[in-house]
């Protein structure tokens, strides 16, 4: 039992069928977060759900990423012990401070494509990710972030492959504003749609709103599939890595953008650095018009 290694304390968060403790390990006095997973409330697929997740965890070991220490299965609850973060999520820190200066966005959004390229590198999909889903560790230290929520998660080994060879996630899933064109295609798709929303997050970072955004699903599918975005004065005016988002969301490998995050972070000038105001149009960097039909919309939380 998970009582005769931890002290569980206070209570962190609650949702739907989980709780989240405070855990103090006995045998090293450290902190965790243990999450105790009601099995009686779990809806039809959750189980299946939560299994994967915790299957994903098990696997990935990277600093950027929230890690899994321990589990202990009981014929009620699930007990996950987890990192400790303290930091909050990242949307709360945009909330409460605004956009990130362009130095620090590339910084940590460097940091956070290189954890993307790992989970990619071990044939695992995030398919969720959002700045609600980026968890600071630290309060003091803005650019202590883990990725998290590995809920929509998929291993690109267990899909079944298709008459073409290939194995691709065909279910359309994640949260809108996030959401890549080719998720909305139905034809299915492969790991680049986490770079897609890391684009998007990189966008809020630069300057504290969406690039796309719309009440009207229907709407917002539209601007997602047709790249309907701009570059607004004066919140882009002084922005000069434009160039970083447009890699990010025109289909590149996820080597390539770690490679221009890490450059663009470490403040070398490249063709990539230009003023937004002066940037090419989308014929320069790839953006193709992918049709004005959508069938469905991402499953969300």
């Amino acid at each position: 039992m998970v009582e005769k290694d931890y002290d569980l304390g206070k209570v962190l968060g609650e949702g739907n069928y989980a709780q989240v403790k405070i855990a103090i390990e006995k045998s090293t006095k450290l902190k965790w977060a243990c999450k105790i997973i009601d099995k009686n409330k779990l809806e039809e697929g959750d189980e299946e759900m939560l299994e994967l997740e915790v299957e994903v965890l098990q696997i990935l070991k990277h600093p950027n990423v929230v890690r899994l220490k321990d589990k202990y299965d009981t014929r009620k609850k699930l007990y996950l012990i987890l990192e400790l973060v303290t930091g909050g999520e990242l949307l709360e820190k945009l909330m409460s401070d605004g956009a990130y200066s362009e130095q620090d966005a590339c910084d940590l959004f460097a940091k956070v494509m290189g954890a993307v390229k790992y989970l990619h590198d071990n044939g695992i999909a995030h398919r969720d990710l959002k700045p609600e889903n980026l968890l600071l560790s630290d309060k003091t230290d803005k650019n202590s972030i883990k990725i998290a929520d590995f809920g929509f998660a998929k291993i690109i080994s267990k899909l079944a492959a298709r008459t073409d060879g290939k194995k691709l996630m065909e279910t359309s899933c994640g949260t809108p504003e996030y959401v890549a064109p080719e998720v909305l295609q139905n034809i299915g798709y492969g790991t680049s749609c986490d770079i897609w929303s890391m684009g998007v997050i990189l966008y809020i970072m630069l300057c504290g709103f969406p690039p796309f955004y719309d009440e009207n699903m229907t709407k917002l599918f539209k601007q997602v599939m047709h790249k309907m975005h701009d570059f607004p004065s004066p919140e882009w005016d002084p922005v000069s890595a434009v160039r970083l988002w447009q890699t990010a969301v025109t289909g590149a490998s996820g080597a390539d953008v770690v490679a221009l995050a890490t450059a663009t972070a470490a403040g070398r000038k490249g063709p990539y650095q230009q003023n937004a105001r002066e940037g090419p149009g989308d014929e320069d960097y790839g953006c193709t018009d992918l049709g004005t039909q959508v069938g469905g919309g991402p499953q969300q939380r």
